[in-house]
Order: C-alpha cells, then structure tokens, then sequence
C-alpha cells in the first residue's frame, strides 16, 4: 500500500541487470530484454492511499520507474515493460480456463 511519497528503498533491479548480463556472458544473442511492470500494472496492485488523485499516483509510479527503465537500457538491454489493459487480464484466467474475455 502507498502511504507516502514513493522512491526507491534499494535497487533491486541492478542485480536482475547483473544476473542477466553475467548470464549472457559468451552466447551468441543479438538482443535480451529484462522484464519489468509499467505504473498502470503496479497501481492494480499496489493501493493508492497517499496522493490525491490516480493521475498523479501514476505520474509518480513513472518517476519511480524511469530509474529502472534507463538503468536497463544504459545496460544495453531492453525493457519488457508489461502494461495494463486487456492484453494483461489474459494472465488473470485461471490454468486451462477457456473463456475469453
């Protein structure tokens, strides 16, 4: 839940960027991406107790995560930044579901 302003209390994200370069170390890859959530994925799931309105939770989310973003491309990868929306609901169904939404 966010009850304050938002930052950084590590960054995680450094040693997923370490792990998967020391991982890649010595394939033949052309291209990797480091999966990482959007501000509209992580406000469904991180509740909003603290700034006012939704847009300004997200513009915060954003700030947050440009770190990361930047962070990952710096590292000459790319960001697999998953985002909301029907797309994402998919992943929602439970195993073997059939419906569609």
């Amino acid at each position: 839940m966010c009850v304050g302003p938002l930052s950084w209390k590590d960054r995680a994200y450094e040693t997923d960027i370490a792990n998967l370069k020391a991982a890649l170390a010595g394939q033949s890859v052309e291209e990797a991406f480091l999966p990482s959530p959007s501000p509209g994925i992580l406000a469904m799931r991180i509740p909003n107790e603290y700034y006012p309105t939704e847009e300004e939770y997200l513009f915060a989310l954003a700030g947050v995560l440009e770190d990361e973003y930047r962070a990952i491309v710096d590292a000459g990868l790319w960001p697999g930044i998953a985002r909301s929306g029907k797309a994402w609901r998919i992943f929602d169904r439970p195993y073997g579901s059939e419906s569609k939404r």
